[in-house]
């Protein structure tokens, strides 16, 4: 037995024990004698995501992948290295670039599988948050002036996020760019109902507002 297969079977019966740091350290002895194993890099991958270390697993396994493509391990701890570094749609990839090169290998395809499954329920929790922002319908009223002093009010409904109608109270510079929003879109109607030329804003405010998911005021 070569130097570095007597290490990466030390490994094997430390990683056994669960002693996954010493087997961690065996692995690497192991690759240091022989990096043109990629056996010995995805013992070393194992070892060092059971000890919660997925960067370094990343880094092992692409070292694999690029030293024998060949070696299924080599794509399957790749992705769950990515997996466990929260980046699923690598992960995906990974896998699915192991599965081009081994088709129907029952690891890979497991790992895919599960990979799929986990993506979808990811994006339904997603827009279920989506569908949940907290947003506020508020009634608010305008009064105008024409050139002759005769007055009109108006009323109107908007929608807006509830963080930016709190964040206004303290924020005025917020406020104006709130109402300049709600007042836009019905600036031209309220001009030509209070007679057009000489029309000037006499009051614009806040009358009520109801909630999305909170369901209380302002």
């Amino acid at each position: 037995m070569d130097e570095a297969e007597a290490h990466n079977a030390a490994g094997n019966a430390a990683f056994s024990a669960g002693n996954f740091l010493e087997a961690s350290k065996l692995y690497s002895a192991a690759v240091t004698a022989n990096g043109k194993v990629a056996k010995y890099r995805t013992n070393l991958c194992n070892a060092l995501l059971k000890s919660e270390r997925p960067a370094e697993a990343l880094q092992e396994a692409a070292a694999a992948v690029a030293v024998d493509a060949s070696w299924p391990k080599g794509h399957y701890f790749t992705a769950l290295a990515y997996e466990e570094l929260g980046k699923l749609p690598q992960a995906v990839d990974a896998c699915e670039e192991g599965l081009r090169l081994h088709r129907h290998n029952a690891a890979l395809e497991g790992m895919h599988s599960r990979l799929q499954k986990r993506m979808a329920k990811l994006e339904q929790q997603q827009r279920l948050a989506a569908a949940a922002v907290d947003v506020r319908t508020v009634l608010y009223t305008a009064t105008v002036r024409d050139a002759a002093g005769h007055e009109q009010a108006f009323r109107y409904k908007h929608q807006i996020d509830a963080w930016r109608l709190a964040r206004a109270v303290a924020d005025k510079a917020e406020a104006t760019r709130i109402m300049r929003e709600v007042a836009m879109p019905h600036y031209h109607e309220m001009l030509q109902e209070g007679h057009g030329q000489g029309t000037a804003f006499v009051s614009f405010s806040w009358l009520a507002c109801s909630g999305k998911a909170l369901g209380t005021g302002c």
